[in-house]
């Protein structure tokens, strides 16, 4: 059988899902940024901080999902994350939240 000199459509799909983040790892990433913001990251992590950032992460990435995708995603990066704790500051939740992302790529 010839070797094959150009990559077929699967190996060009395999290469493309292991290269890039999954949605999960993007959803993260995205609350991430929001809490790494210079003007909030020493600050001790309230509701309205958290919902700012989950709400961002949604609009940017699960919006184009569908309803089930969109909602296994929110899971698989949820799933992961380890409990707050007391008086935690959103740089930190930022931090923890990055090494969960890198977890699930």
């Amino acid at each position: 059988m010839p070797e094959r000199t150009h990559p077929t459509q699967a190996d060009e799909a395999l290469r493309r899902v292991q290269t890039h983040p999954s949605h999960a790892a993007n959803f993260l990433t995205t609350i991430v940024h929001a809490l790494s913001d210079r003007r909030i990251a020493r600050q001790p992590l309230t509701t309205a901080h958290w919902c700012a950032a989950t709400d961002a992460a949604v609009a940017r990435v699960l919006a184009g999902l569908c309803q089930h995708a969109a909602a296994d995603t929110v899971v698989a990066a949820f799933s992961g994350m380890p409990p707050l704790r007391d008086g935690e500051t959103c740089g930190e939740r930022a931090i923890i939240l990055q090494a969960t992302a890198r977890a699930l790529r």
